[in-house]
């Protein structure tokens, strides 16, 4: 559990009185007007968890960005993370690519040696220039850079792309080893060649 949600839930159950027995209508009123606060509070606080803003350096510059975890999504901050918000699409390459981002048209080779799917969707279909960023602990971290000068975080990028896949494929991809798969049609191509 994270602080803020501590936080949030502590002080929702520190302001609801243990006995409400015996109220009047205005005791019971200012009660329910505590308990609306606290809520309100404790919504605010959870918001700022899931939503938050970090710095991160782009050679001298440095850049503020949103990461807004429950959405899946780390952004140019002035972007926003509304999905749906078509004006800011027209302002903003990072928010309008995004809907773009599909790892259906990729094989398994596409991401050899462990290349980062967000990455090779960045570059690959959305004319974007993968660059390193450096957080505030000095985490470094991979972006995808657009013309507009607009930035999304590389597994913002994959997690999006691989939500097109259907289910059922991710089903077959879990239980089938690629390497293997690629291996024995690698071998059959070689193979026809052959003959």
């Amino acid at each position: 559990m994270r602080f803020y949600e501590f936080l949030g839930i502590f002080i929702v159950i520190a302001l609801i009185p243990l006995s409400m027995a015996g109220e009047s209508f205005g005791e019971k009123k200012a009660r329910q007007q505590r308990e609306l606060k606290s809520a309100q509070l404790a919504q605010q606080v959870l918001d700022k968890a899931e939503r938050e803003y970090l710095s991160y350096r782009f050679g001298t510059q440095t850049f503020e960005i949103l990461r807004n975890r429950k959405k899946g999504i780390t952004i140019s901050s002035y972007c926003g993370d509304n999905l749906e918000d078509f004006q800011k699409k027209k302002e903003c390459q990072a928010l309008s690519k995004l809907a773009q981002a599909d790892l259906r048209p990729f094989t398994s080779k596409d991401f050899d040696g462990g290349r980062n799917p967000g990455s090779v969707v960045c570059t690959k279909q959305l004319d974007g220039q993968v660059i390193y960023a450096t957080d505030s602990r000095g985490n470094v971290q991979t972006f995808c850079h657009f013309k507009d000068g607009s930035m999304l975080r590389s597994d913002s990028i994959d997690y999006f792309a691989s939500k097109k896949i259907p289910p059922e494929a991710k089903e077959i991809e879990e239980n089938v080893d690629i390497k293997k798969m690629d291996a024995v049609l690698d071998a059959n191509e070689e193979s026809e060649k052959g003959n």
